[in-house]
C-alpha cells in the first residue's frame, strides 16, 4: 500500500495534468453532445396544395404538419412562398380555407370552418401542429405553375431560418390526404 502512496506522490504532476486532460475532453464531449442534441430538427410533412383560381389574388392553401425533433422548443415566427424569385408572406391572421355544411332544405344541420394556422407558431420540445397555412399570391398564378416552377417554403424560426422544396408528389390530381403516404421534407 506504502508503494502506491509513494508512487502518486512522486507523480503528482502528471496525475494533476492527465486528470485536467480527462476533465476537457469530457465537458468538450458533453457540450457537443448538448449542442447535437439541441440543435433545430424541424420535419415538415406536406399533405395537399390548392390555388383558388375563381378568388382574387388566387390564394394558395397548404396543408402540412410541422414537426419538432429537438428536446427544445422552437417557434415559427414568419412563412414565406418563394416562387420564381418572388416572396409572398403567409397570412398571420387566421383566414378561412375551407367551408362545408350539410343541411335539409334551408336548414343547417351541421356547419364546419376550416380557418388556417396563426403565425407565430410555438412547437413545445417533441411535439407537432398540422392545418392550412394561407397565402395570397398574384392574380396570374395557377396550379399549374407552381409544379413547373422552383416552389420553395421559407420558415423563420427562433434557431435561424430554412427552407424545403414542395415535392411534386403534393400536386397529384389522384392525392388524397386520408390515405396516402406523407410527402416529407427536412
Amino acid at each position: 500500500m506504502g508503494s502506491v502512496w509513494r508512487f502518486l506522490f512522486e507523480n503528482r504532476e502528471a496525475i494533476t495534468f492527465f486528470l485536467a486532460l480527462a476533465g476537457f475532453v469530457m465537458s468538450a464531449g458533453n457540450s457537443a453532445f448538448l449542442i447535437y442534441k439541441n440543435r433545430r430538427r424541424v420535419k415538415v410533412l406536406w399533405k395537399s396544395v390548392s390555388v383558388a383560381e375563381h378568388l382574387p389574388k388566387h390564394p394558395v392553401m397548404l396543408e402540412a404538419i410541422i414537426e419538432n425533433h429537438s428536446a427544445q422548443p422552437i417557434a415559427l415566427s414568419r412563412i414565406f412562398l418563394v416562387l420564381d424569385r418572388c416572396r409572398y408572406e403567409f397570412e398571420w391572421i387566421p383566414q378561412v380555407c375551407f367551408t362545408s355544411s350539410y343541411r335539409i332544405g334551408k336548414e343547417i344541420l351541421n356547419q364546419q370552418v376550416m380557418l388556417s394556422m396563426q403565425l407565430p407558431i410555438s412547437l413545445a420540445g417533441i411535439a407537432a401542429t398540422g392545418g392550412f397555412l394561407y397565402v395570397n399570391t398574384d392574380d396570374d398564378l395557377t396550379i399549374e405553375m407552381l409544379k413547373i416552377g422552383d416552389a420553395q417554403i421559407e420558415f423563420c424560426t427562433s434557431k435561424g431560418t430554412f427552407s424545403t422544396k414542395l415535392p411534386l408528389a403534393v400536386f397529384d390530381v389522384n392525392h388524397c390526404a386520408d390515405n396516402a403516404q406523407d410527402y416529407c421534407t427536412n
